[in-house]
């Protein structure tokens, strides 16, 4: 895994000593790969000495990283052991390509900037900033012990075959139907108990979701987040979504854009954000895709799909309509 990147590697011990961090950033290369004699490491390798020199954790790490942060540093490469030696990862500015990574030993914080995109990903204690090309179009994440993907995974509108078995996935991403490019999904021995409403409008050749605890699905099972009247932030921010009024952390707090990022539609269509009614339906997955392995082994191929509503009104009709299906 390569990312480019600016790169700044500051020593906590400086201050001891009564020196101060220039402050100056190289464009450089980060790699995170295995060597045949120390495992896991991190590579940070600048473009005028791409070869770089490697530094060891150990008692002459100081002077090592006294080389690195001394007068304007052109180039650096440190390669450690990762496992158990990541203190924190600080990602409050993610979205403006942002984040630092600080190391028990040696004492250096290693800060990112200028990232164009960003995503992260948690696997026990480790955790990265992978940088994903949006002209991806196959995508195999099987076998990674996955609990979620984040939201902007769906920003990867060229993606045609997307295999996610045997992680432990809770739940898909909420606008996955935007993958209007998607023909191959393989999602099966996950624990996926319902599927994202958007899941309707994905138009797929095969689709595999077999071994998923699938929930049994009951519309008169439902979640009400509705507020009487509606507060005027969630007023604005149906607006904000209905409208398509661009939006970014520049313009709005960083949780309204993550709220923004998990809207959903109601039947009327209009959008629902942080106030709405949920409940589930039983979805044929025929209607998604060509080709369906059997969800079960009683041979059924339906799904519980989420369903939202932006009002009160709207799932009083949802339910008459179901009563009268019913009757019939």
């Amino acid at each position: 895994m390569k990312l480019q990147c600016d790169v700044e590697v500051v020593s906590r011990l400086l201050p001891s000593i009564g020196v101060r961090s220039k402050g100056r950033s190289s464009r450089a290369v980060l790699s995170i790969g295995r060597l045949s004699d120390r495992g896991v490491c991190l590579l940070i390798c600048t473009a005028r000495d791409r070869s770089g020199a490697t530094y060891k954790a150990g008692p002459s790490a100081l002077c090592a990283f006294r080389d690195c942060c001394g007068p304007a540093p052109e180039s650096v490469c440190v390669s450690l052991q990762l496992k158990e030696n990541i203190e924190k990862f600080f990602t409050w500015f993610v979205e403006e390509g942002k984040a630092t990574v600080r190391l028990k030993e040696p004492a250096i914080d290693i800060c990112l900037s200028k990232v164009k995109m960003c995503f992260q990903f948690s696997r026990g204690k480790l955790c990265f900033l992978w940088r994903i090309a949006t002209s991806l179009q196959h995508l195999d994440l099987s076998q990674n012990q996955l609990q979620v993907l984040p939201a902007r995974f769906c920003q990867l509108q060229q993606l045609v075959n997307l295999k996610l078995d045997q992680n432990k996935l809770l739940r898909l991403p909420f606008h996955i139907g935007r993958l209007s490019k998607l023909r191959f999904l393989s999602a099966a021995h996950n624990q996926l108990t319902v599927l994202p409403a958007s899941f309707r409008k994905l138009c797929l050749e095969n689709l595999d979701l077999f071994g998923n605890p699938f929930a049994q699905a009951n519309a008169l099972e439902h979640t009400i987040r509705l507020t009487f009247p509606l507060r005027l932030q969630e007023l604005a921010s149906r607006a904000v979504v209905e409208l398509r009024i661009p939006h970014g952390p520049h313009s709005v707090p960083l949780h309204l854009c993550h709220q923004l990022d998990f809207s959903q539609a109601c039947d009327c269509g209009r959008a629902c954000v942080d106030s709405y009614i949920q409940t589930a339906v039983s979805f044929n997955l025929h209607l998604v895709s060509h080709t369906v392995v059997l969800v079960d082994n009683m041979g059924g191929t339906e799904a519980p799909v989420q369903k939202h509503f932006c009002s009160l009104m709207c799932y009083c009709e949802f339910m008459d309509g179901c009563v009268q299906r019913d009757l019939r």
